[in-house]
């Protein structure tokens, strides 16, 4: 959550929206490697569908939603608003909250 954090003030939203998907992906790839043991950081977006079928059941539809958002973005030239953008992210903050193992203080 803190990469995440640190992503919405970096600014890349104004100046670089597809820089902003490209490492919004990456969050989440790094976040699915982080709690599912997938390597997804290495896969296709249909790599990662293929082996959260696998792997998990509860949330892969709300994973799905999110890196299918960003490769529209990064890869088909969407150009979504900038409240879009920032709906998605906080969305993507709320995932990580609900979904995020607790960590031992």
């Amino acid at each position: 959550m803190d990469e995440l954090e640190e992503l919405e003030r970096s600014g890349l939203i104004e100046s670089d929206m597809l820089e902003y998907h490209f490492r919004l992906s990456l969050i989440l790839r790094e976040f699915i490697h982080g709690n599912y043991g997938i390597s997804a950081v290495e896969m296709t977006t249909f790599e990662i569908s293929s082996a959260l079928n696998d792997a998990i059941t509860e949330n892969r539809r709300e994973i799905m939603y999110f890196l299918v958002y960003a490769d529209m973005v990064k890869f088909a030239s969407v150009q979504p608003e900038l409240h879009e953008i920032r709906a998605k992210t906080q969305e993507l903050k709320l995932f990580f909250w609900r979904y995020a193992p607790v960590q031992d203080a």
